[in-house]
């Protein structure tokens, strides 16, 4: 663009070079230190400098290389310098700027320490470079006209300005047409960037290479380069000033992962393109002839296919200031994912200043729809490129009914175009209408939220983002009932009324509360993404703009003067109004009504803010605390007290309390003072790696502990006021309830149910030094200072544990001379104690001593700005002793309950009885020596006092209470008060006359003989744990106890092994089977020799056969099986091949449109012809003959592993690719093969599915195919042949009526069988 611009408007270029770039700017805050080496040890004697002993380090200055903050330095430096001269950098490019130099128009360009001018003359150039060299410590390298500039050739022509890459061409050429033998792809036309015929195009977009490093080694050895080095030597010529070659890079880097010999031979082709055309480049032509400079012929392309001009045509005929783009795309090419390719080239100055070449994000369902992307693509680059300053202020003066007018004009324009012809108007869709106006929407948002309008963003994704905001601004209604003020909770209180203001809609619709946020201006873009904001409302409230873009200054001057925006004055006038309605009967008017006049608003609102809540009411509490605490009365005497002085700089300390006590927390969030977010403080946090959080000025409910503080302080007073303790005493309180809050259950989620001290420490929260005494409660503890005969023991109040001093449970108490003393030696006063009157005068004289030294106490005055009224009332345990005393006993004794209508007496229930359960019966009330039934009844079971004689079935009598009788009637009856038992064995079983025999289980289906299996007509005896039996139904039984139920069958020998039932049989049926399947099996077994033991980390598993009858013939079937169930899940996947049913219909489709041959096969054994990737052993069964007993290790995917069919599906996928097949990206149980039909030659992809070991083959020689697997995998003798059941769907070839032969699926067999 820089070239271009520079050939429109008719300007010269000239180069300079800045030496030692990097040591102009200065060094880094955080100073560093070299140590020198000899040869600066010498060159610095050399200047005439003292040595510099060995070992010294000296300080650098200036940033130099090899630091990493070098570069920025620079480019801070760089920019700050070129700024100084009244040049701007363009929005786009920050490296090109633009400014008017002694009154022309000039351009500057620089990459790190290369520049370039642009200026209409030589002088204004040289101007420009001296007031450069006034910066620099050395002078700067001026190199003329730019001829060459980072690789790029420039030629500066009387007509033009050309860039091309001939050089970088050249030097590459040399070194590969040396090894190529200086083969250059020269024909009678110009050559192409790649070959353009069919056959090669189709190749090269399919083409997949192997991953094996030695065939892509052997290729490059081949063509005698690396691919990724000749890939990446293309993209530097492409993306210098070669577009032509965009398409054929952006394609072979695709491949650079695997490339196949067919992506070496386009690279290839590529390079030798590029150095048949080195001389070609981009031509960039002036606005009008500069006479000063040298003609040069213009361009002569070899074909007119390249746009030759006529020999009689000097000059391109073009705009120069006008933009010109074009677009095209390459739909479906991607084989891979079927998406298409954009293409597209911006033009100034009849030159080439933007293209691309890219991928499609998504796949177009037509070549128009990749058509419109790419065009979609390249308006958004025009745009872009145009800075669109004209577009976006177009769509700012937008709204909805303008839009429609719009597009309503572009659609019926009237008059007559340039032919004198009716002007037919642009085609505007409706849904081009309804596009349009979210995204005029869209850029007012923008504005909303003080974020540049990129208007590569705006996209339909974007766009319709927020139509469900714009829906809910439309349908806004405001409020009706307006908060209560709260005199006693201010914070609340101004935190609803910002709430209040949120729920109201400025003149752009932002919510009304921005208007009294704190900081008048948003933070940086780049440092507050929109991500930070969880709504659009948030985002709009913190970044909506109150000061016109671009003010500075000091905050109280613009808080005052502004500039202000003319959204925000018409707002803040909306918010006083709503502010004066709720402040004006109240105290707080004082404070917000001197904004009146101005109607602002904001000062309205934190002039009663800061009132109650800011700096004013901090200070004013603080002069109140200290005037209080500097005078304290004795008796009538006026005594000066020396108070500790904390400052707010001691905050560092509470910071490291912290630290040792609890640990480091992630994060510290503090309200912005001073002593928080600076010194000691700040330091401290940033050693112990904890991050400092900062809240918004006067915003103290943006802190979570501010509310916590709240509650401790009100929690404290009500203790105070409660226990009529001194309000001196505060901090103690105030610590014991923090203490108490920290092992109290809260209601907050973060906590799973467990209080804040578990999850702060990790253990278990111990309360006992917390429940014991209460705050200020009487304690009598041992006071060493007492002497004889004085007793030891002295009275004191407890205020709370002594975390620090002491062993556990250490309290602190209160002397009566208002000393706090430690002690681990206490003990709470004795209910005698409380009502002994010489203990009772002691405690009034404590706390008459404790008033005169202390104060009175606390009251619930002295709490009024917390809100408590009243100490909260609870409701009282029953044996809850407030006053100390213990409950008085009842004036008369109360008589037992009687027996009559007793509802337990001659009830039955079961209860334990050493090691088994007995039913045992209710058979009276237990009686005292007098003959009274004890206990009284109550309707709550815990408190039923009764007792009773429960008597067993053999004679024993014992007694219960009443609890223990319900709580074992209660947990032997459900929720609907039905009785139930427990199952303890099985003692018995019998068949009725409805069994059927062996005989009547035979019967005949449609002609084929199957076994009916029942279990009608068989019982079982349980007895049950209360010792009683029942018979019941083996069919119930089985599916209650199916475990138990067959555990028992097997102990009475109502099952017979596999041999048995041969003996029986005089058969070898089992035996067969079982032989047949450890023929098969043996080889996934490697048998130790005796004594050697299973290599290190394998782990024991056994292995049993499982049998089954086939009910189709009465086949027998057996299974060796591994007990995978006690190995662990492998990471990676673990199913086998399965093939989806709708991938076989679509098969099947193709077969019949193909007319290709469909056969099936059965792979034998299929899971054991794969290698097992578990370690694993086991002992050797029976069913192994001689080696039963032996060790073995196993080593193919035996059934019942876990990893068995995933080993398995990894096994045939090789040998499938070894075969030539690949997987379908739909379906990768779906292989396919490019074949050609012989007979026609009609090419097709062949088909191989596979559905674990059911393998189904579609091509012109399908049994050949399988024949070939068959060399691999052996198949089941028989299973190969057309297709009857697959997936267990009927398949069948039939012809239509039309005569075209199709496959049919039906599930008739399935059903048939579900019958």
């Amino acid at each position: 663009m820089f070239y271009a611009i520079s050939a429109a408007e008719n300007l010269l270029i000239f180069g300079a070079d800045v030496c030692n770039a990097f040591s102009e700017a200065p060094a880094p805050k955080q100073g560093f230190y070299i140590q020198p080496d000899r040869a600066f040890c010498e060159w610095w004697v050399h200047q005439g400098q003292p040595p510099i002993p060995e070992g010294y380090v000296i300080p650098v200055m200036r940033a130099m290389q090899g630091h990493p903050e070098s570069p920025r330095l620079w480019e801070k430096w760089c920019d700050k310098m070129i700024k100084t001269h009244q040049f701007t950098p363009t929005t786009h490019e920050p490296c090109l700027y633009m400014g008017i130099w002694h009154g022309e128009k000039c351009y500057f360009k620089r990459q790190v320490d290369d520049f370039e001018f642009a200026a209409p003359t030589t002088n204004l150039a040289h101007m420009f470079y001296d007031a450069i060299d006034d910066h620099l410590t050395m002078p700067i390298k001026r190199q003329g006209m730019v001829t060459l500039f980072n690789g790029i050739d420039v030629q500066q022509t009387r007509h033009y300005i050309k860039i091309s890459a001939e050089t970088y061409i050249e030097k590459m050429g040399s070194k590969y047409l040396e090894l190529w033998h200086k083969e250059v792809p020269l024909t009678a036309e110009r050559p192409l960037p790649i070959p353009t015929h069919e056959t090669f195009l189709k190749t090269f977009n399919s083409a997949v290479g192997d991953d094996d490093p030695e065939t892509v080694s052997a290729l490059q050895q081949k063509y005698h380069f690396g691919y990724r080095n000749g890939v990446g030597e293309l993209i530097y010529a492409m993306v210098t000033c070669r577009p032509d070659i965009s398409t054929v890079t952006v394609k072979c880097a695709q491949h650079s992962a695997n490339p196949a010999e067919i992506h070496f031979q386009a690279v290839k082709h590529a390079i030798k393109y590029l150095v048949a055309t080195r001389k070609d480049g981009i031509y960039y032509w002036r606005a009008s002839p500069r006479m000063d400079l040298p003609d040069h012929p213009p361009p002569v392309c070899a074909t007119a296919l390249h746009g030759q001009l006529p020999p009689n045509v000097k000059r391109h005929q073009h705009d120069s200031l006008q933009l010109h783009a074009y677009a095209d795309s390459d739909w479906a090419t991607c084989t891979k994912t079927r998406r298409s390719f954009s293409g597209t080239i911006i033009q100034l100055a009849g030159g080439t200043i933007a293209y691309k070449t890219k991928l499609q994000p998504t796949v177009a369902l037509s070549s128009t729809e990749a058509e419109f992307m790419a065009a979609c693509d390249t308006a958004a680059q025009l745009v872009t490129g145009d800075q669109g300053i004209d577009s976006v202020d177009e769509l700012r003066n937008l709204d909805d009914d303008k839009a429609s007018n719009l597009c309503r004009v572009l659609r019926h324009p009237g008059g007559t175009n340039a032919a004198g012809a009716a002007d037919p108007g642009t085609k505007v869709s409706a849904r081009a209408e309804d596009n349009l106006k979210p995204a005029i929407y869209y850029v007012k948002h923008q504005d909303r939220v003080s974020r540049a309008v990129n208007v590569g963003e705006i996209t339909l994704t974007n766009v319709r983002k927020l139509i469900k905001q714009r829906d809910t601004e439309r349908n806004h209604t405001d409020p009706d009932t307006p908060p209560m003020i709260d005199s006693k909770d201010w914070p609340k209180t101004m935190e609803a009324v910002e709430e209040y203001l949120r729920q109201f809609r400025g003149v752009n619709d932002v919510p009304l509360s921005y208007v009294v946020r704190i900081a008048l201006a948003p933070k940086p873009v780049l440092t507050d993404p929109a991500t930070n904001y969880l709504t659009l409302d948030e985002e709009m409230i913190a970044r909506a703009p109150i000061l016109v873009p671009g003010t500075a200054g000091v905050i109280a001057d613009l808080e005052v003067n502004g500039p202000f925006t003319e959204s925000f004055m018409t707002d803040r006038t909306t918010a006083w109004d709503k502010i004066a309605v709720l402040f004006q009967n109240h105290e707080a008017w004082t404070y917000a009504k001197p904004a009146r006049r101005t109607r602002n608003g904001r000062a309205g609102f934190f002039g009663v803010y800061n009132h109650f809540l800011g700096p004013n009411n901090v200070d004013h509490m603080a002069s109140k605390a200290e005037r209080r605490l500097r005078d304290v009365n004795y008796h009538g005497e006026k005594r000066n007290w020396t108070f500790e002085k904390y400052h707010k700089s001691d905050a560092h300390e509470a910071l490291s309390l912290l630290f040792q006590r609890d640990g480091v927390p992630p994060a510290c969030i503090v309200d912005g003072s001073l002593e928080q977010v600076k010194g000691e403080f700040r330091r401290k946090l940033k050693e112990a790696s904890c991050r400092l959080k900062q809240t918004e000025p006067y915003s103290p409910w943006q802190n979570a502990a501010e509310g916590n503080i709240r509650e401790l302080k009100k929690g404290a007073g009500r203790k105070m006021i409660k226990s009529g303790s001194p309000k001196k005493l505060w901090d103690d309180c105030l610590v014991l309830e923090s203490y108490i809050r920290s092992n109290t259950a809260h209601d907050i989620y973060m906590l799973h149910g467990e209080v804040p001290e578990t999850i702060m420490s990790g253990e278990t929260s111990d309360i006992s030094q917390f429940c014991e005494f209460e705050w200020y409660e009487w304690v009598k503890f041992r006071d060493s200072a007492v002497q004889f005969p004085e007793d030891s023991l002295v009275l004191g109040r407890y205020l709370g544990p002594s975390i620090d001093v002491g062993p556990a449970l250490t309290a602190k108490i209160l002397k009566q001379n208002g000393e706090v003393v430690h002690r681990s030696t206490y003990r709470g006063l004795t209910p005698e104690e409380i009502v002994n009157p010489v203990d009772q005068a002691a405690m009034k004289s404590f706390n008459e001593s404790i008033e005169v030294k202390l104060g009175p106490k606390a009251s619930i005055d002295d709490f009024k700005d917390l809100g408590i009224d009243e100490p909260p009332i609870l409701d009282r345990y029953e044996d809850d002793d407030l006053d100390g005393r213990m409950p008085d006993p009842p004036d008369e004794e109360l008589d037992a309950t009687p027996e009559v209508g007793d509802s337990y007496v001659n009830t039955e229930v079961m209860l334990s009885r050493g090691d088994r359960m007995a039913r045992g019966k209710v058979v009276r009330r237990k009686r005292d020596a007098e003959g009274n039934p004890i206990g009284r009844a109550n309707n709550n079971p815990i408190l039923d006092t009764r007792q009773y004689e429960v008597q067993f079935a053999d004679g024993e009598v014992t007694e219960l209470t009443a609890n223990a009788i319900a709580e074992a009637m209660f947990a032997q009856c459900d929720e609907d008060g039905n009785e139930y038992v427990l199952f303890d064995s099985f003692v018995d079983f019998r068949r009725d006359g409805t069994a059927l025999s062996l005989a009547d289980q035979k019967v005949v289906v449609k002609g084929r003989p199957s076994l009916r299996r029942t279990t009608v007509g068989w019982l079982l005896c349980c007895q049950w744990k209360d010792g009683s039996t029942s018979w019941e139904k083996l069919s119930d039984l089985k599916e209650s106890h199916p475990v138990q139920t067959a555990e028992y069958a097997v102990a009475q020998g109502l099952t017979m092994s596999q041999h048995s039932i041969d003996k029986k049989n005089g058969n070898t049926f089992w035996a067969d089977a079982i032989a047949k399947e450890m023929k098969n099996v043996r080889v996934a077994f490697k048998i130790l020799d005796d004594g050697e033991r299973p290599p290190p980390g394998f782990q024991f598993i056994r292995c049993h056969m499982i049998f089954d009858i086939k009910m189709e013939d009465f086949r027998r079937k057996a299974r060796l099986v591994a007990g995978g169930h006690v190995t662990d899940v492998p990471p990676t996947i673990t199913y086998s091949s399965v093939v989806g049913r709708e991938t076989v219909r679509i098969a099947l489709t193709l077969a019949a449109l193909n007319d290709l041959e469909v056969k099936v096969a059965d792979i034998m054994n299929a899971y054991v012809t794969a290698p097992t990737e578990e370690k694993i052993w086991t002992i050797l069964g029976p069913e192994f003959g001689d080696d039963q007993g032996k060790k073995a290790v196993i080593v193919r995917a035996l059934y019942g592993l876990k990893s068995a069919g995933a080993s398995f599906r990894h096994h045939l996928a090789d040998c499938m690719k070894h075969l030539g097949y690949t997987p379908c990206l739909a379906d990768p149980d779906l292989w396919m093969k490019p074949e050609v039909r012989p007979d026609d030659g009609v090419a097709y992809y062949a088909y191989i599915l596979c559905y674990v070991d059911d393998i189904l083959s579609i091509a012109h020689n399908a049994e050949d195919v399988l024949r070939r697997l068959d060399k691999y995998f052996m198949l089941k003798p028989g299973s190969l042949g057309d297709p009857d059941i697959y997936l267990g769907a009927k398949l069948k070839k039939m012809k239509l009526p039309n005569g075209v032969e199709a496959w049919a699926m039906s599930p008739a067999r399935y059903v048939h069988q579900t019958r």
